[in-house]
């Protein structure tokens, strides 16, 4: 499996658990832990979108992060045409900014929007586990990828 991105510092899968098949990416790039902050996106193939896969991935795999990585701070960058997909997450993150006309896309641009979540914020803490994060979420799950050789 490719990385989404060169600066790429950690990746998984995520697994749709009824069909056990790769539906998409959770991903951690820009990491910078003098700052302790670092940038998260997810990518799902487009018959996993709708159905809330997303979000459940964003959780645990934010969860993830904040308990295993001394971050303070994680960026989403989410193009204005994917506003829909994070919102039931608003409660949660804090707009940063918005870059007018900043992606070409279907023949438009598109504003982006950064948002950010903070350690004190998430509602999810890092004393209650992974694992019982990860068993309280029923349709997705993240899997680390293994590196095949060439």
């Amino acid at each position: 499996m490719q990385s989404l991105r060169n600066d790429c510092f950690i990746q998984f899968a995520v697994v749709g658990q009824a069909s056990s098949e790769v539906i998409g990416h959770a991903i951690a790039y820009d990491a910078d832990f003098r700052h302790a902050r670092c940038a998260i996106g997810i990518a799902l193939r487009g018959e996993a979108t709708g159905r809330g896969l997303g979000v459940e991935a964003g959780v645990l795999f934010v969860s993830y992060l904040f308990q295993t990585w001394p971050f303070n701070k994680l960026f989403l960058e989410v193009p204005a045409f994917n506003l829909p997909q994070v919102r039931s997450l608003t409660d949660h993150l804090v707009r940063e900014a918005t870059i007018p006309q900043h992606q070409y896309f279907a023949h438009e641009y598109h504003d982006l929007h950064i948002f950010s979540i903070k350690r004190e914020a998430w509602p999810l803490r890092p004393q209650q586990g992974y694992q019982s994060i990860k068993q309280a979420t029923s349709s997705s799950f993240l899997r680390r990828p293994v590196e095949h050789a060439q």
